[in-house]
């Protein structure tokens, strides 16, 4: 006598298939946000070549530059290869995709830190290489990697997945979300007011108009703007518009990233930037260990137009 077939519930439970429509819209914002980081690395290539490549090896910044830089492709290229065929066809198990998702979150962390270490830098070096300055900067980043290593580990396997193993809005996936987010830009608003607070100095000091103060408060606004706008808009639609949405605008997290990554240090190591600085009177507000530090700690010079608007 047959019976029926007796659906084993301990097997791991396989996402819902992929809508076509879904599918050809994250193939399509996967694709032009790798396209979009290619360009970047073309564009400005050659200057990268002549102002990293050429630095030395102890500089943490040399280092830091062509993480976030490349790491930032390569995770673009995964995700886009994932859209595009292969696994997602034949479906991802819940335990696949926990693993996907951890991935991500290690990946994303990691971009965001490293480009928050070239922002610490940034304010360490205009604060004159302080020792208190450099304790507290790194007690900052050590009290970020103790909070979020924590609610990684305690909301990621509370995580539901929908389609392409994306997080479905749940309390614990918002938590997450929001616990991330809240820290991140935290940090951003506190570098922020140290580099407002010596800008400030600066200006009172009468050269508040000069070419390098125009490009300190410039890029200083932009990353800060670029980051907290993606933040925003990735949580708008994430926890308001529904997860496919979120996952299609956090497929451009990365490319933010890595783009503020390189806005933040644009300009400061043209020729011209370092000519003003050690034009600069002892006397003046800018520190010694800024003008030293350019071609280190600010290296980049603005071959984007998108860093002219």
């Amino acid at each position: 006598m047959l019976h029926p077939p007796v659906l084993d519930l301990s097997l791991p439970l396989f996402v819902p298939p992929v809508p076509f429509d879904t599918v050809v819209e994250i193939r399509y914002s996967s694709l032009a946000s790798l396209i979009f980081l290619i360009w970047d690395i073309c564009v400005t290539f050659d200057q990268e070549v002549e102002f990293i490549w050429k630095q030395h090896a102890r500089f943490p910044v040399k280092w830091l530059f062509l993480f976030v830089r490349y790491w930032a492709v390569v995770i673009q290229t995964l995700i886009f290869l994932t859209a595009t065929g292969g696994i997602t066809n034949i479906g991802l198990r819940a335990d696949q995709c926990e693993t996907w998702y951890s991935f991500q979150s290690f990946a994303t962390q990691s971009l965001t830190i490293a480009v928050e270490m070239i922002l610490m830098l940034r304010v360490y070096a205009l604060y004159n290489r302080s020792r208190a300055m450099r304790i507290l900067m790194l007690a900052i980043l050590a009290i970020e990697v103790a909070f979020v290593v924590p609610v990684y580990v305690i909301y990621v396997p509370r995580v539901k997945y929908g389609i392409q193993c994306s997080a479905t809005t749940t309390q614990d996936s918002k938590a997450l979300f929001v616990s991330i987010s809240t820290a991140s830009i935290l940090i951003q608003f506190i570098l922020s007011g140290f580099t407002l607070v010596k800008t400030a100095g600066a200006i009172k000091s009468g050269w508040g108009r000069t070419p390098v103060m125009i490009i300190l408060m410039r890029d200083g606004s932009w990353v800060f703007l670029i980051q907290f706008g993606a933040m925003m808009l990735n949580a708008i639609h994430t926890v308001q518009v529904g997860p496919i949405k979120g996952h299609i605008v956090f497929t451009w997290f990365w490319a933010i990233l890595s783009f503020s990554r390189r806005v933040v240090s644009s300009s400061t190591s043209t020729p011209q930037a370092r000519k003003c600085l050690q034009e600069i009177d002892e006397d003046d507000a800018v520190p010694e260990s800024l003008v030293k530090a350019i071609p280190t700690t600010l290296t980049y010079p603005p071959a984007n137009p998108l860093t002219t608007l």
